[in-house]
């Protein structure tokens, strides 16, 4: 069983990681638990409560900012590897992990990686066969090894990149907060 963490997913495909996102969100959390503090302190609160108030403001933002930042990976993600015939499904055991599985078969998801391989014109395999015999032991491993081969999908194929999506998705996930 293949599987990757949600923080190799981000850095596979070139996203924020969520310590980054964090940094850059540092100001707005502090500001948002600064005015809940002040809001406290107005509706006559005690220093303890308002802090504690002021507390809970920057950890509603701080666990939605991390929800979003799982949904934009995963959204990303997941469009990326469907184009490729795989699918991620998480390990409920081991939190912000994930199994690659194929969609169909491992020599669909080989044969999807080989052609955008293929038209991204870097390299070019005259047929699954091919592929497999000069990168791998099998079509499983000719897919797995491949993974980051995904990333060139949208300048080959003209779809949104994965940075787009998982922007979108954050911008989302924010909105009301």
């Amino acid at each position: 069983m293949h599987t990757i963490t949600l923080d190799k997913l981000a850095k596979n495909f070139g996203l924020t990681s969520y310590d980054d996102l964090y940094d850059l969100n540092m100001d707005y959390i502090a500001t948002v638990g600064s005015d809940a503090l002040t809001r406290a302190v107005n509706d006559g609160l005690d220093e303890d409560a308002a802090q504690e108030a002021a507390d809970e403001a920057e950890a509603l933002v701080a666990g939605r900012l991390r929800m979003s930042y799982v949904s934009a990976v995963e959204a990303a993600a997941d469009t990326y590897f469907e184009y490729h015939g795989l699918k991620l499904v998480p390990v409920h055991s081991k939190p912000s992990t994930y199994k690659v599985l194929p969609v169909k078969s491992w020599a669909d998801a080989a044969e999807r990686i080989r052609a955008t391989i293929n038209d991204d014109g870097m390299f070019f395999y005259e047929s699954l066969r091919e592929f497999v015999a000069q990168t791998a032991k099998n079509e499983r491993e000719a897919a797995l090894s491949h993974l980051h081969w995904m990333t060139s999908y949208a300048a080959v194929y003209g779809v949104k990149s994965a940075r787009a999506l998982y922007e979108k998705e954050i911008e989302n996930g924010m909105r009301y907060v």
